[in-house]
């Protein structure tokens, strides 16, 4: 753990005194300009302390591809398509690691480290990310941004720090979702079309920069159908009405007609449309 440490405080920078290197010494990382002490728990660099209010879902294997969304495989290709080929040797900061669903391609490069503010089992550093970023100038050379601008209330001033850690031709890359469900309560706080993922980034200095449309109407309709009927049987059933028997059978049974009907959809070829989204993949250059 300590050599992990050692790799991670080359790439650590004060939030109090941006100029100042870290010496790890007793257990703590210290500044050596303000003489700040950042504490170390289970291997993880705590520059602040997680909220209280974090929904954190343990259930699933974040990475059991077989109990993953539509959204979430269409994320996964997105990525792989850049990623994959991608020289092992360069250094990817993930920013709101969280589950790290993804870990089978951030976790290939020779150095990869996890931000986020909850400490996950994949995290390295817990930070708020809404705040200027404890990583060093132009120490990266791939920032990951899946699925987190959506959690962050003013996204601007992230994507400027993202742009302030690349190296000189690096790039970020991520996704967002769009017509989706509210989630992670209360942090989900944005949706964006393509011509705002588009304008912040030119607006951070990122060029080339490219939005990708992931899905189609069809998913989009697919992704609501479940909901509704999820909503119908699980969340009303206190009101009295739909305690009655008959009428589930008769919900659940327009649940399977309804579900028949998509799978015949799914015959007839439908293109991506920016219009009607699940979501973007983006990325940009510095």
């Amino acid at each position: 753990m300590k050599s992990l440490l050692n790799k991670i405080k080359n790439f650590l920078r004060c939030p109090l005194d941006y100029s100042a290197q870290f010496e790890l010494s007793g257990g703590v990382f210290i500044c050596r300009g303000c003489k700040k002490e950042y504490g170390i728990r289970d291997g993880k660099v705590i520059f602040d302390h997680p909220p209280s209010d974090v929904l954190v879902c343990t259930k699933r294997n974040p990475i059991d591809k077989t109990k993953w969304s539509e959204w979430r495989a269409a994320n996964f290709e997105y990525l792989k398509s850049f990623l994959l080929e991608e020289e092992k040797n360069k250094i990817l900061i993930d920013i709101g690691a969280g589950t790290a669903s993804f870990r089978e391609l951030t976790g290939s490069f020779k150095t990869t480290i996890g931000i986020d503010f909850y400490p996950h089992e994949m995290v390295d550093v817990v930070a708020d990310v809404t705040k200027p970023l404890p990583i060093r100038d132009e120490s990266c050379d791939i920032v990951f941004l899946s699925n987190v601008l959506e959690h962050i209330p003013e996204p601007q001033p992230l994507l400027d720090e993202c742009y302030r850690i690349l190296k000189p031709r690096g790039y970020i890359i991520g996704a967002v979702p769009f017509l989706m469900q509210i989630h992670q309560e209360p942090y989900d706080f944005n949706r964006y079309t393509d011509f705002m993922l588009e304008r912040m980034l030119a607006h951070s200095g990122f060029e080339r920069t490219r939005v990708t449309s992931l899905g189609t109407p069809l998913d989009v309709y697919r992704t609501m159908q479940r909901e509704y009927f999820h909503i119908l049987l699980n969340k009303q059933l206190s009101v009295n009405i739909f305690k009655n028997s008959v009428l589930q059978f008769a919900i659940r049974f327009t649940r399977k007609i309804t579900y028949l009907f998509t799978r015949i959809y799914k015959l007839f070829p439908l293109l991506s449309s920016n219009r009607y989204t699940e979501g973007y993949g983006f990325i940009g250059y510095k």
